[in-house]
């Protein structure tokens, strides 16, 4: 298969579990001090708007959505072009709560997906996922959702805040089978520089209508969702 870049749909899955509120993130390169540290929820905030501002200058036409997860998930019911969008569903809607679900939280990002595959077909499609590699409370199993997300064609990239000790290898694992990126980092410059790298466009295989249309079959019967007429 041929190699093409094209415009992309890009679901932005934030964390805003509890442990998001740490403030250990540090504001320099090097480790935390514990006197001028971001909280990760305030860092993932900055690493957003980097990250949807560089994706619009290199394409005006990208889109994002964005689906929050904790122990409740929500998400954005339109997609938008450019960070005021983004920013205004997070001030209408941000909530917290104790719990992980990320196992949901990326289940909704692939259903928001598939809506727009049906709308719009030519477009790449990303989830990039900010979180601090907690799981904790989710009963749908994250690994299943990125296989289904790569039998779509789906990109999962991953950006996790916080210290090294807290758990991450679930993360790597779902970037490595959708074949996206894993980046990690205890600081910001060093996250921003990261996010930045992932805002890149992606190359991928070109695929015929037929394979479009065949694994949008095989994965709205693996989701149990009403195939459309």
């Amino acid at each position: 298969m041929v190699g093409e870049t094209k415009s992309e749909d890009t679901i932005l899955v934030i964390d805003t579990s509890a442990s998001m509120y740490r403030k250990d993130v540090a504001t320099g390169a090097g480790e935390s001090n514990g006197t001028e540290d971001l909280a990760r929820i305030d860092a993932v905030f900055t690493l957003m708007q980097a990250l949807v501002e560089k994706k619009h200058d290199l394409d005006a036409n990208d889109r994002f959505g964005v689906v929050t997860f904790s122990s409740n998930v929500e998400s954005m019911t339109e997609m938008v072009y450019d960070f005021s969008g983004v920013q205004q569903f997070l001030f209408d809607n941000f909530d917290f709560g104790r719990g992980t679900a990320l196992g949901e939280g990326l289940a909704r990002a692939v259903r928001v997906i598939i809506n727009e595959l049906r709308k719009i077909g030519e477009k790449q499609q990303r989830i990039i996922l900010f979180t601090d590699g907690m799981a904790q409370d989710t009963t749908v199993n994250p690994v299943k959702i990125a296989k289904i997300a790569q039998g779509l064609g789906i990109i999962i990239d991953a950006i996790r805040v916080g210290p090294a000790k807290n758990p991450g290898n679930i993360i790597k694992r779902i970037t490595e089978i959708t074949g996206g990126e894993y980046f990690y980092a205890s600081d910001l410059p060093t996250l921003r520089t990261n996010t930045l790298k992932i805002a890149k466009k992606k190359e991928v295989g070109v695929k015929t209508l037929f394979d479009k249309v065949t694994r949008l079959l095989r994965i709205y019967l693996k989701m149990k969702l009403p195939v459309p007429s």
